[in-house]
């Protein structure tokens, strides 16, 4: 069990290194703004979003066991939860099929390699696959952006792009070898550092939009800004911070 009573926010994300990241210069801030409340994270481990059998019709219920999972491991009830927040990469998952390319011949680092226009994969077969993807992925991440609860607890989504790394890192396809060591480093560096924590993505948000919640998942749908150096996570954090903290 958790050892506190206070309410828990929960934070949905796919990695340990997310965790990693994320979870110091948050909890912080939390202790500062939001006394009442406590954070924790439950890592899915992959991408719910494009997992394998994952529709529309059963995403929200994907996430809901997500959820479960975590209410099982610590014996909490749906009282106890005072919202569930999801980060996901958005992976260039709204950019038309023709920005899905084959270049066997380049040699990257690693498959599929973004861009800031194209998605670069080996094989027909693999095009194939991520053209598929994407549109799974998609109509997911539609479907979870207009989802206010899950299992009756405020919910909402956010995204990173076109991945957390890139967000936080400035870096586009990084090494799977080096997730952990970024994610040690930037926890350090903004563990105890408010100001830059909200200045890094106040920075991120998209310029010329709203800090508001649908106009944001409305740009990130439009052309190729699902590959761009994108996070809409500046509204959560407007609405826990910078009321109290102007930046």
């Amino acid at each position: 069990m958790l050892k506190n009573k206070k309410r828990v926010c929960l934070f949905i994300v796919e990695g340990k290194s997310d965790e990693m990241a994320l979870a110091v210069p948050l909890r912080n801030i939390f202790k500062r703004h939001q006394g009442t409340q406590d954070i924790r994270f439950e890592i899915t481990h992959g991408d719910i979003t494009s997992k394998k059998g994952i529709t529309q019709d059963k995403v929200i219920a994907a996430v809901g066991n997500a959820v479960k999972d975590f209410m099982r491991k610590y014996k909490l009830k749906k009282q106890d939860f005072a919202a569930v927040v999801q980060i996901v990469d958005t992976d260039g998952t709204f950019v038309g099929d023709e920005h899905i390319k084959i270049d066997n011949q380049s040699h990257y680092d690693k498959y599929p390699f973004y861009t800031k226009d194209d998605i670069v994969v080996q094989t027909r077969k693999g095009q194939e696959n991520l053209v598929w993807r994407n549109h799974i992925k998609a109509k997911n991440l539609e479907k979870l952006s207009q989802n206010s609860k899950v299992m009756g607890i405020p919910y909402k989504v956010f995204y990173f792009s076109c991945n957390l790394d890139y967000v936080l890192y400035n870096i586009e396809n990084l090494a799977d070898d080096d997730k952990v060591q970024k994610a040690a480093e930037f926890a350090g560096k903004y563990r105890d550092d408010e100001h830059e924590f909200l200045s890094l993505f106040k920075n991120v948000y998209p310029v010329s939009v709203p800090v508001e919640f649908k106009a944001s998942w409305e740009f990130i749908r439009q052309e190729q800004n699902s590959l761009k150096r994108n996070s809409n996570f500046l509204i959560f954090l407007d609405n826990l911070v910078i009321q109290f903290l102007p930046i």
